[in-house]
């Protein structure tokens, strides 16, 4: 079969120590799943790759990809929070041969993402920040930074351009916020920039604070990424877990058309006893 008929797919999994608590620690089987989910919802071939420290226990149908040296220093040295920059480089792009849908271990997949990967025009595709239209909209009105408390002139500015604008700003002022969300993109394989190339952990940890953002790396690309970007948001099935929980609560059903769920943080995970007294978690995680 022709690679390009085939749709590449990317997670990532590292070692995390003995300590890390359930919500941080990640194995094979949460691999597994997202190849189980995927075949269970993919209208197109698919190769699941995964990029690790450890592939024991890896199904046969998933490709390894040793995890970097480099990326293990960088974990080694600053933490986990920028490892996954690592996608964006261009040696792992040339490696794949073409546009890739990456997705986090905790989401969970209910739907065909081959459709948005054809589709897709944009250097990269990525998931919305929570609040991504609110937070874009004032970093406009401020000159490029989001505050980072509630400036009362500000405020007034946003009022200007709408009530419900400055309502979502008196909500949201004083929490870091970031117009994007690394749990799903597609990384186009011909981009002008390599976010990975000459990354400064300190420079960039230092940049995202002036900016009061929210994250690491999905902070670093709203700050440093190049050419045309996209995101994917509740019009086109990606929910956030806190956003199916509500309409589930309102609705008492499942929203229509999901693809894929977002379980942020670490006490949210599909997985957790916490998660799985819903109902509903359990339907959409394997």
């Amino acid at each position: 079969m022709n690679s390009d008929a085939i749709v590449p797919f990317v997670v990532m999994k590292w070692s995390r120590g003995t300590n890390s608590s359930p919500g941080k620690s990640f194995s094979a089987e949460h691999v597994n799943n997202i190849h189980a989910m995927l075949a269970n919802t993919q209208a197109e071939p698919f190769e699941l790759f995964c990029i690790t420290d450890d592939a024991a226990g890896l199904s046969t149908f998933i490709r390894a990809i040793p995890l970097p040296d480099a990326v293990k220093t960088l974990i080694g040295q600053h933490g986990h929070q920028f490892a996954k920059l690592f996608l964006h480089s261009r040696s792992l792009r040339d490696d794949i041969g073409r546009d890739f849908i990456f997705c986090d271990l905790d989401v969970a997949i209910l739907g065909d993402l081959t459709t948005v990967y054809r589709r897709n025009k944009s250097d990269l595709l990525i998931m919305a920040g929570k609040d991504s239209d609110a937070v874009a909209a004032i970093e406009n009105i401020n000159g490029g930074k989001y505050p980072k408390s509630l400036d009362l002139a500000l405020l007034l500015k946003c009022l200007m351009v709408s009530p419900q604008l400055a309502l979502r700003f008196l909500r949201i002022a004083g929490r870091r916020r970031s117009r994007f969300n690394s749990s799903f993109m597609i990384i186009s394989h011909p981009r002008s920039t390599d976010l990975w190339l000459d990354f400064n952990p300190g420079q960039a940890v230092a940049q995202i604070a002036e900016h009061h953002l929210m994250g690491s790396d999905q902070a670093w690309i709203q700050l440093a990424a190049k050419g045309s970007i996209g995101t994917v948001g509740q019009e086109d099935g990606f929910w956030y877990k806190g956003e199916v929980d509500r309409y589930v609560k309102a609705h008492k059903k499942m929203p229509p058309n999901l693809r894929m769920i977002i379980f942020p943080g670490a006490n949210n995970k599909p997985w957790l006893d916490s998660s799985r007294k819903m109902e509903w978690v359990r339907k959409v995680y394997p």
